[in-house]
C-alpha cells in the first residue's frame, strides 16, 4: 500500500513514516520545496506520479495572535496551508485513486483558544471536510493530538516542560489503528499522552 504524507520534513510525519514503514507500507513524505499544498499543479503532479492508497494530510501553519491584531493576509494564509491544503491535496489523491484519508488534525479543532483563532477555525473546518469526503464514498478520518514534542510546538512554547508532551511515534500508531479499521469510518480521534476518546461522524438530530 503506497502512503503519501504531506509536510513531510514535519516532527509528525517523519515519526508516521517510520511507523508506517516498520509495517512494509510504501511511503511517500515530500517535502515543501518538493510539494507546496498551496500549488495545485505541483500536487497534481506528484499525486498522479505516486498514485497514493492512502493520504495523510499533515502540512501544518501556525503563527499566534489574537483577533483584532492578525491580519487578513496571515488569517488567510492559516486557511489556505490548513483548510485548502487538505482539500487540494484530497482531490487530487482522489482523482488518482485514493480511497482513504486522513488529517492530522488537533484538539483545537474542538476547543477555541485565545490567540489562536486562524488556527482553531481552520483546523475545526478540517473535521467537516472529512466527514463530507465519507458521504462522499470514501475512507476518511481526522487523527486530532494533544501536545505532542514536535519542531512547531518547540517553537510555540520553547519554555515548556518536554516530560509532558506525548511522543510523536504515538500518533504513528494511531494512524495504523486506523488502518486497520478499529474505528467507525468518518471518526475524529483525540489522542492525548496517556489516553484517547472517539468523536463519531458527527450528524444532526431529525
Amino acid at each position: 500500500m503506497r502512503v503519501l504524507i504531506t509536510g513531510g520534513n514535519g516532527t509528525m510525519a517523519q515519526a508516521i513514516k517510520k511507523v508506517l514503514e516498520e509495517k512494509d507500507y510504501d511511503v511517500f513524505a515530500p517535502n515543501r520545496k518538493d510539494m507546496d499544498v498551496t500549488n495545485e499543479n505541483q500536487i497534481r503532479g506528484i499525486m498522479s506520479a505516486f498514485n497514493p492508497d492512502i493520504l495523510i494530510n499533515n502540512a501544518g501553519y501556525i503563527i499566534p495572535n489574537s483577533i483584532i491584531d492578525i491580519s487578513l493576509e496571515e488569517w488567510e494564509k492559516h486557511l489556505k496551508i490548513n483548510l485548502t491544503g487538505a482539500f487540494l491535496c484530497s482531490k487530487e489523491a482522489i482523482l488518482s485513486g485514493c480511497k482513504t484519508i486522513i488529517n492530522i488534525g488537533s484538539t483545537s479543532a474542538f476547543e477555541g483558544r485565545a490567540k489562536w483563532s486562524a488556527y482553531c477555525a481552520s483546523k475545526a473546518a478540517g473535521t467537516s471536510l472529512i466527514e463530507s469526503l465519507v458521504e462522499e464514498g470514501l475512507e476518511a478520518y481526522s487523527l486530532n493530538p494533544a501536545r505532542t514534542a514536535t519542531k512547531m510546538r518547540e517553537n510555540l512554547f520553547p519554555n515548556e516542560d518536554k516530560s509532558t508532551l506525548m511522543a510523536p511515534e504515538r500518533i504513528g500508531e494511531f494512524i495504523l489503528r486506523i488502518l486497520n479499521k478499529e474505528f467507525e469510518n468518518g471518526s475524529h480521534v483525540i489522542v492525548t499522552k496517556d489516553k484517547h476518546v472517539i468523536i463519531s461522524k458527527r450528524r444532526c438530530p431529525k
